[in-house]
């Protein structure tokens, strides 16, 4: 088979998507090309692929995104979805917590902990701390003799 034609698996992997979603795509037609060369077998052109990706990557900076991936250090090729993903990563690091995250992004508190839950447990000193810190000084009784 031609290097030329790509297998899902292989575009998958070139876009960082699931095999999954390159499926929905193409069948939107989001996704160009695609040649069934069976019932089960779909194979894509590189070339056009390389061109939809390069056209994809153009109008990114065409609408002001590609300067904020550049500020952010994401690698590149990046999506809009990296930068989401990376803010979430700094704003726990920041100690914003996982209710105020959630909120922020349009999200639930179980989707924050389910992607974002190796992060946490430095986010948990920092309640700990912040907690410490507003606790009442507390009062020491004296025991009255009888």
């Amino acid at each position: 088979m031609s290097e030329r034609l790509q297998r899902t698996r292989d575009v998958a992997d070139l876009l960082d998507v699931s095999c999954e979603t390159v499926l929905r795509w193409h069948r939107s037609g989001k996704l160009p090309g695609g040649l069934r060369l069976g019932s089960n077998v779909l194979r894509f052109d590189r070339g056009e692929l390389e061109a939809w990706l390069e056209g994809t990557r153009a109008n990114t900076r065409l609408t002001g995104v590609g300067p904020a991936i550049d500020a952010a250090g994401v690698t590149k090729p990046a999506r809009i979805y990296d930068l989401r993903s990376t803010f979430a990563s700094n704003a726990l690091a920041a100690g914003i917590t996982v209710y105020e995250l959630a909120r922020i992004m349009g999200t639930s508190v179980s989707m924050i902990e389910a992607h974002y839950g190796a992060l946490l447990d430095s986010a948990h000193e920092s309640l700990l701390d912040r907690l410490e810190t507003y606790a009442p000084p507390q009062e020491t009784t004296k025991e009255v003799p009888a």
